[in-house]
């Protein structure tokens, strides 16, 4: 693992060190040794730490390295302008602590690539977001969950006991609730990681810790430096008893949540502070691949909409437990439309192009990415279908923008979003299958077709058609007669005979007579309600067979 000189300098600000480099092509280093006595034959991806007065004078004669060395002597302009050596030079008589802080810093350096390496590793194996935590676990040593900012809980350090709090109510429910979130925003945790892009150290001390820490200046447990911000935290009520760390989790520059590590187990380290960055980081790319989370606009509601979609939320306590945590603005009377298209990627399309279209017909609605689809939750005033402007300038979007669309029934009960999302998409594949040319279907005009849907694996539909529309199917082809298509214009008209005689151009008696022969072919009565129903079905079956 090559380790840049600066970094390493960089590590080592508290000895005040003075750097020369003469030579930018060997800058990185891969091993550390002690500068013997005498060493002629330098290697250049090493560093060797030493007194100076180990030092060749001829260094004329040598060949190129990188060289620390530690001396109360001033450091002569020979050596550091040699052309052939980058130095670092520290004033002192400390070797020995100066060669063990660098083996410590390379250590530490090695343990941190590493750790990135195996939590990329896992990224492209795409074993999801738990695999990712279990990976942390690993490296870290310490408890890690994951939240939203919906505060749902992503992924979480499995089969350990932690006598913590917010650890508990988290894993036995999955979510954290509104009175543990009041507490953060109370404390000031929520405030102090706002768009902060470094992890944040909340380190659980007591009221004389902290002001001994201000007293004296005091730095804790480890070294504070640009890699994190330090925020104590006491007062806080027997709630949180344990020292924790917080990375926001970024998409572009959008807070999508969090990844939070107790300092259960063991003491953190310098190196714990990086690793939870690159945990965050590869939790983020991970996120990616869920186009909801690289869309929405950090809205709590788009979360819960889609928590909802997934059957996260499955009871009505959770429910109201997280709709504490939004503003629901919708009205009572609710329906799904989901919009997609015939292209690989929805996401092509600007989601915020069509939410501002749905805003403007409806008055109010949600838009989120899911599963290829964009799902759109609205709101009206009653349960009656949508008005005549709301549906012509539904069917000019879809027609302008070339996508097409499904809507769900009228419904009331949030926690029944899922059905109804269901419902929409159910809508479409009727539709399309039936009216390859439409765009805009309605669940209500495809009820008999989803159920065949469902039925059509189990037997063959034709099975439920009325015997005798093969009866009339079989007279007609025989006597060249158009008795079938009469049939299903009188069905679907609902019996309207001076509508149908008027369209057909022919006297009602004659309609009658014609009707009249039907029933004695097929031998059935169209009065008769359950004869009706059962032809009426026989043909919406036959329409779906095509």
């Amino acid at each position: 693992m090559d380790m840049h000189i600066s970094n390493l300098v960089e590590n080592l600000s508290q000895y005040k060190p003075k750097v020369y480099i003469n030579r930018e092509d060997i800058t990185n280093i891969k091993y550390i040794n002690y500068l013997e006595p005498g060493l002629l034959d330098f290697d250049p991806n090493t560093l060797y730490v030493g007194d100076m007065s180990n030092l060749e004078v001829t260094l004329d004669i040598l060949t190129k390295g990188n060289i620390l060395i530690v001396s109360e002597a001033s450091m002569p302009t020979s050596i550091s302008t040699n052309d052939n050596f980058n130095i670092i030079f520290i004033s002192g008589d400390c070797v020995l602590a100066v060669f063990n802080k660098v083996l410590d810093i390379f250590s530490e350096y090695i343990k941190l690539t590493e750790g990135s390496s195996k939590l990329l590793e896992t990224l492209s194996q795409g074993n999801g977001i738990q695999e990712i935590i279990n990976m942390g676990f690993q490296l870290i040593g310490n408890p890690i969950f994951v939240r939203d900012i919906s505060f749902s809980i992503l992924a979480f350090t499995q089969d350990i006991m932690v006598d913590d709090y917010v650890w508990k109510e988290l894993t036995s429910k999955g979510y954290q609730p509104y009175d543990g979130f009041q507490y953060l925003m109370k404390n000031g945790f929520i405030e102090s990681t706002n768009n902060v892009k470094i992890p944040v150290y909340f380190k659980n001390m007591s009221d004389a810790e902290y002001k001994t820490l201000q007293k004296e200046k005091k730095k804790i447990s480890i070294e504070q430096n640009k890699n994190y911000m330090l925020r104590p935290t006491f007062d806080l009520e027997g709630k949180v008893k344990i020292s924790r760390l917080w990375s926001n989790i970024f998409i572009g520059n959008k807070v999508i949540g969090q990844v939070v590590v107790l300092e259960a187990f063991k003491p953190f380290s310098e190196t714990d502070m990086l690793l939870i960055k690159s945990l965050s980081d590869t939790v983020s790319l991970e996120l990616q691949k869920h186009k909801y989370y690289e869309n929405l606009d950090g809205s709590k509601l788009e979360l819960l909409i889609v928590d909802l979609l997934d059957g996260k939320v499955k009871d009505q306590e959770t429910l109201e437990e997280k709709l504490k945590f939004v503003s629901w603005n919708l009205k009572k009377n609710l329906r799904v439309i989901v919009v997609t298209t015939n292209q690989k990627e929805i996401s092509n399309i600007p989601i915020k192009y069509v939410s501002g279209f749905f805003e403007n017909v409806f008055g109010n609605a949600i838009c989120v990415l899911y599963e290829r689809s964009i799902v759109v939750v609205v709101g009206t005033r009653t349960d009656k279908k949508l008005s005549d402007i709301q549906l012509e300038k539904l069917k000019q979007f879809m027609k302008d923008t070339g996508m097409f669309s499904g809507v769900s029934r009228n419904f009331c009960r949030l926690l029944d979003l899922k059905k109804y999302y269901k419902q929409a998409l159910d809508g479409i594949s009727a539709g399309k299958h039936l009216k390859k040319d439409m765009l805009l279907f309605f669940y209500d005009d495809y009820i008999l077709q989803n159920m065949f849907d469902l039925c059509s694996g189990q037997e063959a539909l034709k099975e439920f058609c009325h015997p005798s529309i093969f009866t009339l199917m079989n007279y007609d082809c025989e006597n060249k007669t158009n008795y079938l298509k009469i049939l299903q214009s009188y069905i679907m008209s609902f019996k309207n005979q001076s509508e149908l005689a008027a369209s057909m151009h022919v006297h009602r008696n004659t309609l009658y007579y014609r009707i009249s022969k039907i029933e004695e072919i097929m031998n059935v009565d169209l009065n008769d309600i359950d004869d009706f129903f059962s032809i009426y079905l026989s043909f919406k079956i036959l329409e779906y067979l095509e």
